[in-house]
């Protein structure tokens, strides 16, 4: 007799995982990895060219507070764009640093591989103690 594991059942989840933990890896893919380059520090020129519109920016300001903003426009002068949804200027002058975050294809594809690696241990070890509880369907 041959076991058959079916890897998905709405009432077990994915391999016997639990439908929070499916979740929780969806929700980690999704967000996907960036990477954070500083584009300026205070007392360095600023280089407006570096930024365009609609690009996505972690702004530390001199007061030390920090958000994340996506660039609406740029000039010598501020940055502006939305951050939460409201509309926000910032001076050149009040800002400490600014990084640009971008996607980083090669750590999501890290990520990947060990969450499918993951998942295939787990479905590995939940095969054999389905089998072993009478979970297995003959051939």
């Amino acid at each position: 007799m041959f076991c058959k594991l079916r890897i998905f059942d709405l009432t077990r989840g994915v391999a016997g995982l639990r439908l929070p933990a499916v979740l929780m890896i969806a929700l980690i893919l999704s967000s996907g990895c960036t990477t954070n380059y500083p584009i300026y520090r205070s007392g360095e020129p600023f280089n407006k060219s570096l930024l365009k519109e609609e690009d996505n920016v972690q702004i530390v300001l001199k007061d030390g507070s920090k958000f994340a903003m996506t660039i609406d426009d740029v000039s010598e002068e501020e940055v502006s764009g939305t951050s939460k949804g409201v509309a926000v200027d910032v001076e050149i002058s009040s800002i400490e640093s600014i990084e640009l975050k971008t996607f980083s294809g090669l750590k999501t594809s890290a990520l990947l591989a060990v969450v499918v690696l993951a998942v295939a241990a787990a479905v590995s070890d939940s095969s054999d103690d389905l089998c072993s509880s009478g979970g297995c369907v003959p051939n």
